[in-house]
C-alpha cells in the first residue's frame, strides 16, 4: 500500500546517553555474551527499529497515562505502520526513524557482569553468569526522524512529531535492554527541524536541492508529559563499607569496587540499578513465599520459567514460560509470553569522582621486582620470601600514597582478610585476600520509578480461566508489597552489594519520598508524602490495599475460630 505525500517534517539532533545503553546485536568476535549493535562500518549504533519501537510504546503510554485520546490504536497504526496478522494487509509508516550511528567512530563499549541469585542460598547461581556490553554515559548518536502528512494536511502528524521531540528532549523515553535496571536513558539535544510541502513543485524542488530552511529548536521544553509514572526517591547513606565487586582484580588488591567511566574522563563509584533491583526482588519473593508457606524450587531454571508469585511478577517481571515438554510451541499456541516489570531502578553513583588517570594509577599500582616472579637468583628460600614481602610492602606503600592523593575526592582503604583453616582454627595458608573498601562516601539518592499505567494494563493472563490476579487485585497487591519492601529497607533489613553477610552493604535510610502527577487511585494518594507519613496515617486506598493483601495471604498461625 502507498499513499500521496503532503508536508514532510524532518527532525535531526544528537542523542546523548544519560545512563549506559545496550541495544543488542550479533557479533561472534565480541568479548561479552551480549554484544551491542554495530553498523557496516563497525560503529556502535541504535537501530531505527529500536528507536521506532520505543517512540511508539511511549506514545501509547501517553495515551493511556495522560488520557490523550488523539492517539487511538488506529491512529498509532497509521503513524508507525502495521501489518495484519496472517493477512497480506497493512500500511507503511508515516513516521520513519533512521539508524542512529555513534558520533564517535572510536567509541568503545564497556563490559558489565550480571548474575542470577539462587533463591534458596541467596548467593550467585551456578551457570547464570553473563556479560553485557554497554555504551558509556555521555556517548552521542546522530538522530533523524521524518514524518509525512497526507495531502491537504493532518494536524495529528505535526502534533505527534512535536510531542515525540518533547519526550526525547525531556528524557522521558528510554531505549534498549535493561530499562528497568538503570539502562537506556537518553536526551535529544541540538535539535533542528524543517518542513516542505512535497505536493507542490516548489516544495519538492527545495527538498531535493536541500535548500529547505533548517530551524533550531531553542525553546525550553514543556513540563514532562504525565504518563502515569510514580517516582520514589530514597535519601540514604552507607552505614559501613559498601561496594559492588568489579569483575577485574587490581595489581595489589584482589577485590575492587565497581566504577563507571563517562566520556568526559570522570570515574564514579557505581551501585548498579540491577544490583538494587535484585535485592528488592529477592526480599519481595521472600515475603510472599513466607506468607504462602512454600519454598523456592531447588532448580533456578524452574523458578524462572514456572514460578509466578502474586505481587512480585507485576512489579519485577518474569520471563516467557517455556513448554513443559521442551518442544517449541505451535504457531499461535497460547502461552505466557512473559512480563516486563513495572518497577524501574536507576544506577546510583557516588557524588564525588576522580579522573580516569587517577583511577588507573590506583588499580595498576604494583610492586617492583628485582628478580623475575618465582626466581631466587641464588638466594635461600627464606631470603626470597623476605624479598617478596619487602616488594609487597613497597607496592602497598605506593598504593597507599595513591589513595591518600584521592582522599579529598573519594576515600578508600585496603582491608586485608584471611580464611580460617577449619582443622587448626588458624589462618589458612594461601587464602589471604584484600578488598579496596570505600569509606565516608556520599551517594546520590536511590531513584525508583513505577509505571502505574502498565500495572493497570490487561495481559493474556487476565483472561477468564487463568490463575493470575484480576486487575484491581494486582494493583492492591503491588501497593502493599511495594510499601512492605520499602519499610524493611528503611528499617535496615536489607544489605546491598558485596559481602552483605560479612558486615558490608548496610545502609541507613533517611527519608523515602513519593512524587507524581495525574496518577490514578490509589497511587495518587502516595504522592507528596513520605513513607513514614503513609505508614503512620495510611490513606484510604492504601488501607484498602493492605486489607486485600491480608485476605490474599491469611496468617497461617492465627487462631481459628470454630462455631
Amino acid at each position: 500500500m502507498t499513499w500521496n505525500v503532503g508536508t514532510r517534517h524532518e527532525v535531526v539532533g544528537v542523542l546523548t546517553c544519560d545512563s549506559p545503553l545496550h541495544v543488542g546485536g550479533w557479533d561472534p568476535s565480541a568479548a561479552a555474551d551480549l554484544a551491542v549493535a554495530r553498523d557496516g562500518l563497525d560503529r556502535p549504533m541504535i537501530p531505527g527499529t529500536s528507536l521506532a519501537g520505543a517512540l511508539r510504546g511511549w506514545l501509547t503510554q501517553v495515551r493511556d497515562g495522560a488520557g490523550d485520546r488523539r492517539f487511538t490504536d488506529s491512529t498509532i497504526r497509521e503513524l508507525f505502520g502495521h501489518l495484519e496478522e496472517r493477512e497480506q494487509l497493512g500500511s507503511p509508516a508515516r513516521i520513519r526513524i533512521d539508524d542512529a550511528p555513534a558520533c564517535d567512530a572510536d567509541l568503545e563499549p564497556v563490559i558489565r557482569d550480571g548474575v542470577a541469585i539462587d533463591r534458596r542460598t541467596g548467593s550467585a547461581a551456578a551457570g547464570f553468569l553473563y556479560e553485557r556490553e554497554v555504551l558509556p554515559v555521555g556517548a552521542t548518536f546522530s538522530f533523524r526522524l521524518a514524518a509525512d502528512e497526507p495531502p491537504g494536511g493532518d494536524p495529528t502528524v505535526a502534533q505527534t512529531v512535536e510531542l515525540l521531540v518533547t519526550g526525547l528532549r525531556t528524557g522521558q523515553i528510554t531505549i534498549g535492554a535493561g530499562r528497568t535496571r538503570g539502562l537506556g536513558r537518553v536526551t535529544l539535544t541540538q535539535v533542528r527541524t524543517r518542513q516542505a510541502d512535497l505536493s507542490q513543485r516548489d516544495g519538492m524542488l527545495a527538498w531535493l536541492a536541500g535548500s529547505a530552511t533548517w530551524r533550531p529548536v531553542t525553546t525550553t521544553p514543556e513540563e514532562p508529559v504525565s504518563t502515569g509514572w510514580l517516582s520514589i526517591d530514597i535519601d540514604w547513606e552507607p552505614a559501613g563499607p559498601l561496594l559492588v565487586k568489579d569483575s577485574l582484580d587490581g595489581a595489589l588488591v584482589d577485590t575492587l569496587p565497581l566504577t563507571e567511566r563517562t566520556t568526559d574522563d570522570r570515574v564514579h563509584l557505581l551501585l548498579p540499578g540491577s544490583s538494587v533491583k535484585g535485592v528488592l526482588r529477592a526480599h519481595a519473593e521472600r515475603i510472599v513465599r513466607t506468607l504462602r508457606g512454600t519454598d523456592a524450587d531447588a532448580s533456578l531454571r524452574v523458578v524462572l520459567d514456572r514460578e509466578r508469585l502474586p505481587g512480585v511478577v507485576p512489579l519485577f517481571g518474569s520471563g516467557p514460560q517455556r513448554p513443559t515438554n521442551g518442544d517449541r510451541p505451535n504457531r499461535g499456541q497460547d502461552r505466557d509470553p512473559g512480563w516486563r516489570g513495572a518497577l524501574e531502578v536507576a544506577d546510583c553513583h557516588s557524588t564525588a569522582h576522580v579522573t580516569t588517570e587517577q583511577w588507573q594509577a590506583v588499580i595498576t599500582a604494583h610492586p617492583t621486582r628485582d628478580t623475575p616472579h618465582g626466581g631466587t637468583d641464588g638466594r635461600t628460600t627464606r631470603e626470597a620470601r623476605q624479598q617478596r614481602g619487602d616488594e609487597r610492602d613497597a607496592g602497598r606503600g605506593a598504593l597507599t600514597a595513591q589513595l591518600d592523593a584521592l582522599n579529598n575526592q573519594i576515600s578508600l582503604r585496603v582491608a586485608d582478610h584471611v580464611a580460617i583453616d577449619r582443622w587448626t582454627g588458624g589462618a589458612a595458608e594461601g587464602l589471604l585476600y584484600s578488598v579496596l573498601e570505600p569509606t565516608r562516601i556520599t551517594w546520590e539518592p536511590l531513584r525508583l520509578r513505577l509505571d502505574t499505567t502498565r500495572l493497570a494494563a490487561p495481559t493474556k493472563t487476565d483472561q477468564p480461566g487463568n490463575t493470575d490476579q484480576p486487575l484491581d487485585t494486582r494493583t492492591a497487591l503491588s501497593v502493599a508489597l511495594l510499601l512492605l519492601i520499602l519499610r524493611d529497607l528503611a528499617d535496615g533489613w536489607l544489605t546491598v552489594g558485596f559481602g552483605g553477610t560479612r558486615g558490608r552493604g548496610q545502609i541507613a535510610v533517611d527519608q523515602i519520598r513519593f512524587t507524581g502527577a495525574g496518577l490514578a487511585e490509589p497511587w495518587s494518594q502516595l504522592t507528596g508524602r513520605t513513607l513514614e507519613q503513609i505508614l503512620n496515617d495510611p490513606p484510604p486506598g492504601v488501607a484498602e490495599a493492605m486489607t486485600r493483601w491480608a485476605e490474599t495471604f491469611p496468617n497461617p498461625h492465627s487462631p481459628k475460630v470454630t462455631p
